[in-house]
């Protein structure tokens, strides 16, 4: 698929995602990765100007909000939870994240998600990316964290974009399991 055609399959769930809510999970390989996030995060905050918060377990949030800025997405509109950070977390601070200790910490993570979901001021949560999670953890403590994670987005009646690459075998044998979970299953391969 082109990048014209893998925005128009993005552009698509995208709006249905906005319209019926719920939970879509989207699958890419490590080409079309970061090309993917762009396209969700402009459609997002953008097009349909929604806030959200954005889990990152790849990438510092300073790092991630300077790349996203580059790309023309509207980060104003972000709250990050940043697992990867690794500075003393009581000095780190920022308006616009809040720190975890590590991706390991999936109670701490948990908490960091509930208390921005409670403000009530969010539209969407963005997790980038779940098959991340099995650098640290196994498959079934990761499909497990999912599952409870999707959970509490659907009693919340948040949107949410879950996105895993499927470049391994570990990721291929996940994206079977946390599927079944969702409402959509999207594969977008460059």
């Amino acid at each position: 698929m082109n990048e014209t055609e893998l925005k128009k399959k993005i552009d698509e769930q995208i709006k249905k995602l906005v319209n019926e809510k719920g939970i879509h999970l989207f699958c890419s390989n490590s080409e079309s990765y970061h090309k993917v996030n762009e396209i969700i995060l402009k459609e997002l905050t953008i097009k349909y100007k929604l806030k959200g918060i954005y889990i990152t377990l790849n990438m510092s949030h300073s790092t991630l909000e300077n790349h996203l800025i580059n790309k023309g997405i509207d980060v104003s509109k972000l709250h990050f939870i940043d697992s990867m950070d690794r500075k003393d977390l009581k000095s780190s601070k920022a308006d616009n994240c809040t720190f975890v200790p590590n991706p390991q910490a999936l109670t701490e993570l948990s908490l960091a998600i509930t208390n921005l979901i409670n403000t009530g001021k969010y539209d969407f949560l963005f997790l980038d990316s779940i098959s991340t999670l099995l650098v640290y953890h196994s498959l079934k403590t990761t499909a497990q964290f999912t599952n409870y994670l999707m959970n509490k987005l659907r009693n919340f009646n948040l949107r949410a974009i879950i996105i895993s690459l499927n470049d391994d075998e570990e990721s291929k044998k996940l994206i079977p399991i946390i599927s079944q979970f969702c409402d959509e299953c999207v594969q977008l391969y460059m």
